[in-house]
């Protein structure tokens, strides 16, 4: 028999005020435990580190925890999402993952940036000649150089993998669908059609509601359809999948065994991965109860072309990249001030343990890596732009040939590079702000800008889309509302 479960509302206020007291306040106490106990736990942590790499030295072992720590790291998920775009799947969504991963590399780098935490292999080597070595000191195993508090593993696996866990696997489970309660619209599949219901859940329709859906009739060039909605659907509780509590397991699994490898490989303290799952599971709520609704309702007004003000939208969202793009300025020349003797320490181990380039060192890669807020704006601002060029669903990869997959991807890929390559690759030397205005953050928003809204029209171009689909939307009428699909 299988059991049941709570269903989360996302739409409730109490619950959301409730959740988000509770959620602030265990965050709270633990940067405060963080701040306050972090020396005693980053000696302890380094004391269990170098007990692992000795007593677990074998090579399988190492692979192991290498095989886990890449499933942190963005050069697996960014071209992965970029493949799944070019490919046609489910557009939105994957516009809007994209858009949460930019932003938490962000936030992670802006808080890297203000703690100046360093790594273990940095306080204790393994190298003899270098200061501060306790034999047999931390190996790095791998060759991250920047600040190590918080984990940005940690923080991205619990709330990147958490997210895709409330999407594919939570809501499926508990047949939420997000939508608001005095919402009715239909969503059209191949197969029996959906029926989302109008306090969010989601049903599959019997044979009966079936036969109520009548045959859409042209008019005035719009397709009308009659649907007749049940006026309840229970919410409280639903049978769970089997697969519910299994996939819950392996996502808690997952985000262990990700903190532990970091640990094992020298690249963090334990605290320092506390410190990232904590507010990775912060940030995964708020994407989850105030984001995510918000950029849903954001996303059906530009697919129905609903949204109104779009000059004073766009300001806003046009200062609020400027202000955001200026922080990580200020918190880096604050940085250059203030903390060069001990970087020159720093420096001297980390050339010696894995000898990185000068712009992944400390402060300065941390400072790069805030370039990624251009990749979410340019996402925004091409959406903004695109005058209803996406479906919300996108197409299945059926509805294209292999050849025009491989042909679409190259396009996107061509689009990418012809012009955030272009602003990469001007010259600026070691001048670290002019670096990260042009070869970072500008870059990556015209890359986003110019992928979301110029490679579409290449496609078109070359004869590379389902014309049928994109350039002839159409309107369902459902109780007095207009839906596009």
């Amino acid at each position: 028999m299988s059991s049941k479960i709570e269903v989360m509302d996302i739409h409730d206020k109490k619950q959301r005020q409730r959740m988000l007291l509770i959620y602030s306040g265990l965050t709270a106490a633990i940067i405060l435990l963080e701040i306050s106990f972090r020396d005693q736990i980053y000696s302890t942590s380094a004391e269990f580190a170098m007990y692992l790499q000795q007593n677990f030295p074998q090579t399988p072992v190492v692979w192991f925890f290498k095989f886990m720590s890449f499933f942190g790291t963005p050069s697996l998920l960014v071209p992965l999402l970029l493949i799944l775009f070019a490919s046609e799947a489910k557009k939105f969504l994957t516009m809007k993952v994209t858009i949460y991963l930019c932003f938490v590399g962000y936030t992670i780098s802006v808080i890297k940036s203000i703690y100046r935490n360093p790594r273990p292999y940095w306080i204790y080597p393994s190298n003899p000649s270098l200061p501060g070595y306790v034999a047999p000191g931390i190996i790095p195993m791998e060759h991250y150089a920047e600040y190590g508090n918080p984990s940005g593993h940690a923080f991205l696996v619990t709330a990147f993998y958490g997210y895709l866990y409330y999407v594919f696997l939570y809501k499926r489970a508990v047949g939420y669908s997000g939508i608001a309660r005095d919402e009715r619209s239909l969503s059209l599949s191949s197969g029996s059609p959906m029926v989302e219901i109008p306090n969010g859940a989601r049903k599959q329709a019997t044979e009966d509601e079936e036969e109520q859906i009548q045959e859409p009739a042209q008019t005035g060039g719009e397709l009308e359809l009659e649907i007749q909605l049940p006026e309840q659907y229970p919410k409280e509780k639903v049978h769970q999948s089997k697969w519910y509590p299994i996939s819950k397991a392996l996502y808690f699994m997952l985000v262990f065994f990700v903190c532990l490898c970091r640990i094992y490989l020298g690249m963090h303290s334990l605290n320092q991965v506390l410190l990232g799952a904590t507010l990775g599971s912060y940030s995964l709520f708020i994407i989850i109860y105030y984001v995510d609704p918000l950029l849903d309702t954001f996303f059906k007004s530009i697919r129905t072309k609903a949204l109104e003000n779009k000059i004073v939208i766009a300001a806003l969202l046009l200062t609020s990249y400027i202000i955001l793009s200026i922080i990580p300025i200020v918190i880096f020349m604050n940085n250059e001030k203030s903390s060069a003797q001990e970087w020159n320490t720093w420096w001297k181990v980390v050339q010696t343990e894995v000898n990185p380039p000068k712009f992944t060192f400390a402060h300065i890669k941390c400072f790069m890596d805030c370039g990624a807020l251009g990749i979410g704006f340019g996402v925004v601002f091409a959406l903004m732009a695109s005058h209803n060029n996406y479906l919300e669903r996108g197409l299945k990869f059926s509805a294209l040939t292999n050849t025009a997959i491989l042909l679409r991807i190259l396009v996107f890929g061509l689009t990418v590079v012809l012009t955030a390559g272009l602003l990469f690759m001007i010259p600026t030397g070691e001048n670290w702000v002019m670096r990260y205005i042009v070869n970072s953050n500008l870059a990556a928003l015209v890359g986003a800008y110019c992928a979301i809204r110029i490679a579409p029209m290449a496609y078109a171009k070359f004869g590379l889309e389902a014309d049928h689909y994109f350039n002839q939307p159409r309107h369902l009428h459902v109780d007095n509302a207009v839906y596009l699909v």
